[in-house]
């Protein structure tokens, strides 16, 4: 039987190989949680200015070096905040949920809400004339806008009944979309959905910094997008992905995720769709507000180097805790690759971003 022979590594060597960068095809798409914290700092001509973000100015893009007390050479982005806020006189600003409410929810809304139930139980009427002795829409009567912003409070219970199972707000015989999946699950709430984005920002500009993430919208129905997860307080229902203001939570831009097809709906096809569902929604602002150079929180689902890269393309920082086996990091901070002490830190950046690891239990 033939022995083998083991070579055994000196430290030297051990930290040149942890040194190498890892091949282009390591798995992004294994969850991990480690206490990894990422910052992009600058675009090619700009840095921000921050106590725990840094940006050197070495030639080499892509080349990772230690961290140094001596790059201390910050600019912030020259984001203008004068036209942040509500876009409305201070006196109209409502003091009241119900004030917020009802500058989103319009009479025009309504109204469109109003009109179109009318005219799907009118067609629904007709399908079924004659009407059976007993049918609950003999006494049937074109529902008005006030009525359908008291829904709750003003019907008797058969025109409550009336009024909820017409209940419409899209013609879909108007609908025309070339793919039929997103047309089948998008087109019964579009025009209501288009409407709220739009009134976001036409109420209200966001501060420079933004958060992205998802909630879930509580639904009992049953369709193939609805999603269950148990970390969230409403563990079952329609996904929605958003951003909003980190001064206040308000929700600037969103989209519901009507599963894989919602991935043809958005830009950027070469990104993995945790990277497009942002650059989408923060298009949506841009486009609304007329400026970029905002800086961007995110969780580990969002964060990568790909994202932070096409963020600096449009002058916008990203800061995020990251997955220690997302490409492109540094082959120092890759998960197996650490050695740290408890509350230790061990810091590297590039001319562009800065990437952070702590050991913290």
């Amino acid at each position: 039987m033939a022995s083998s022979s083991r070579t055994v590594l000196s430290e030297e060597e051990i930290l040149d190989l942890l040194e190498q960068p890892l091949s282009e095809n390591e798995s992004e798409s294994d969850f991990d949680y480690d206490s990894d914290s990422f910052q992009n700092n600058s675009s090619d001509n700009n840095e921000e200015n921050s106590d725990n973000v840094h940006v050197s100015s070495d030639s080499e893009e892509d080349s990772w070096r230690m961290w140094s007390d001596t790059d201390t050479d910050f600019k912030d982005f020259p984001f203008d905040e004068s036209k942040c806020g509500f876009i409305t006189e201070s006196s109209s600003v409502p003091s009241l949920p119900i004030g917020f409410f009802q500058l989103i929810f319009t009479d025009n809304l309504f109204q469109q809400i109003a009109d179109e139930t009318n005219r799907y139980a009118t067609s629904k009427i007709r399908k079924v004339t004659p009407l059976p002795q007993h049918s609950t829409w003999w006494d049937w009567r074109n529902v008005t806008m006030e009525e359908m912003k008291r829904f709750h409070d003003c019907f008797s219970h058969r025109q409550f009944m009336q009024i909820f199972w017409a209940l419409h707000v899209y013609n879909l015989t108007s609908a025309t979309h070339v793919n039929i999946q997103v047309q089948s699950r998008l087109s019964k709430v579009k025009n209501v959905l288009n409407y709220l984005s739009g009134t976001f920002l036409e109420i209200y500009q966001p501060y420079q910094y933004l958060a992205a993430d998802e909630s879930t919208v509580s639904f009992k129905g049953h369709v193939l997008f609805k999603m269950y997860n148990p970390q969230k307080p409403t563990k079952r229902g329609l996904r929605v992905y958003l951003i909003s203001d980190s001064a206040n939570g308000y929700i600037c831009s969103l989209i519901p995720y009507f599963g894989a097809v919602t991935t043809e709906l958005l830009i950027c096809p070469h990104l993995n769709f945790s990277e497009k569902i942002v650059l989408h929604l923060l298009a949506n602002i841009i486009n609304a507000t007329g400026q970029s150079w905002y800086h961007l929180y995110t969780g580990c689902f969002y964060t990568s180097v790909a994202l932070a890269d096409e963020l600096l393309k449009q002058n916008m920082h990203l800061t995020g805790m990251i997955q220690a086996n997302r490409k492109n990091l540094p082959a120092a901070i890759k998960k197996g690759a650490l050695c740290l002490r408890k509350h230790e830190i061990k810091c590297l950046c590039n001319n562009k971003m800065m990437v952070l690891a702590l050991q913290d239990k």
